[in-house]
């Protein structure tokens, strides 16, 4: 009797560790796979989130949360060997249902005990609209669809293009700190523009049309130009397309607007202090076509500090045969500095203050020193960085 009392005790405390493993991660079911999708090759997803399972209670998306998900979901997994863009059209449904793009089905149990699953993207979708459910390179992904509350009854056509973001695009490299606010702007513009932000997934994050710049309090902008203010977002590539109003934008593709020219581009972290929505502290400018788009990428993450440069003081001095004096100096690339002149160290003249530093060593040429002087004294003050043009 004993004996058996202490193996049925066992038993309990096995079964419990095993439970709450499967709490600490687990998986999402897949329920169908479609296997590997072509070029060009479309797919149907049927069903009913009564008959899935429930692995998942909470979704992840750039860094936020979807709302808690109710319902039971739908697994379908499928693989793509070339760079494609998943599009899925809404045939019709019964109910709310909730796609999540996913590239790992493993699910992790949170702080607060929800089951929590990785996913790319959400669309929620109205009846006969095709929307791009991601760009996807090589490899392979899963479509959960499950609903915030209730069930639902769905059928979608799943179809594979080939393509990706065009090739002619502007890299701007790192322009922001992983989670830190930055912005996107073509404020100082004549021409009035759209602009959209996607993921590296293909996933339009935000677009906007006119930058919110109320001067007369009426509520509305008072601009035509775009802006588009980032609070933060996970380390990553993301790409930008800058358009002419009436620029739409479809899957990775668009109809421009009808007007071009020379176009700005401002970007980068937002003014520490700035309430009022301004232009980003860095430029980069291009030539919009009539009809076309400006596309741009750019990386958040790790903002690399340049190197440290030797100190500044003066490296070198020469005389030319004309008489002419060259000061060379220490300086770092678009800081401005200004060169002063004394005959005694004592009182001092300034000769330039606009002077524009080159990378690591900048040389200025005096072009009338005093021919008759016995003796000239130079001076380098570093005064700040540069306006950007």
């Amino acid at each position: 009797m004993h004996t058996h009392k202490y193996f049925a005790g066992q038993l309990v405390f096995i079964a419990s560790f095993f439970f709450q493993l499967q709490l600490g991660k687990a998986e999402l079911v897949v329920t169908q796979d479609l296997g590997v999708l072509e070029p060009d090759s479309s797919k149907v997803l049927t069903g009913d989130t009564v008959l899935g399972a429930n692995n998942c209670d909470i979704y992840s998306i750039i860094g936020t949360n979807s709302p808690n998900i109710g319902g039971n979901e739908i697994v379908y997994q499928f693989t793509v060997n070339e760079t494609m863009t998943m599009n899925l059209t809404n045939i019709s449904l019964t109910g709310i249902p909730v796609i999540f793009l996913l590239n790992n089905p493993e699910t992790k149990t949170n702080a607060n005990g929800l089951r929590e699953a990785k996913a790319l993207s959400l669309l929620v979708m109205d009846e006969s609209e095709t929307l791009t459910v991601g760009m996807v390179p090589p490899g392979t992904y899963y479509i959960s669809i499950d609903t915030f509350a209730g069930d639902a009854n769905f059928l979608y056509t799943l179809t594979a293009t080939s393509g990706s973001f065009p090739d002619n695009i502007t890299e701007l490299g790192v322009i922001a700190e992983e989670n830190a606010p930055f912005t996107l702007d073509t404020i100082g513009n004549t021409i009035d523009t759209e602009m959209a932000v996607w993921t590296e997934f293909g996933i339009l994050y935000d677009e906007n049309d006119d930058a919110l710049l109320d001067f007369d309090g009426d509520g509305l902008s008072d601009i035509f130009q775009s802006q588009i203010n980032i609070t933060g977002l996970p380390s990553g590539t993301y790409y930008l397309a800058v358009g002419s109003y009436d620029t739409t934008w479809g899957a990775l593709t668009f109809e421009g607007g009808d007007e071009g020219g020379t176009l700005t581009l401002n970007y980068g972290p937002t003014p520490v202090g700035v309430l009022e929505p301004t232009p980003a502290e860095n430029s980069v400018t291009g030539e919009l076509a009539i009809g076309g788009v400006l596309w741009y990428s750019f990386e958040v993450g790790t903002i690399t500090p340049p190197a440290p440069s030797a100190p500044l003081r003066i490296t070198n001095i020469t005389r030319s045969a004309t008489g002419e004096m060259n000061i060379t100096f220490n300086s770092l690339a678009n800081n401005e500095y200004a060169i002063d002149i004394s005959g005694d160290m004592t009182e001092w003249q300034e000769l330039s203050d606009g002077v524009i530093g080159d990378e690591d060593s900048t040389t200025y040429t005096h072009t009338s020193p005093d021919q008759a002087a016995r003796t000239l004294f130079y001076r380098v003050r570093a005064l700040s960085a540069a306006p950007l043009q």
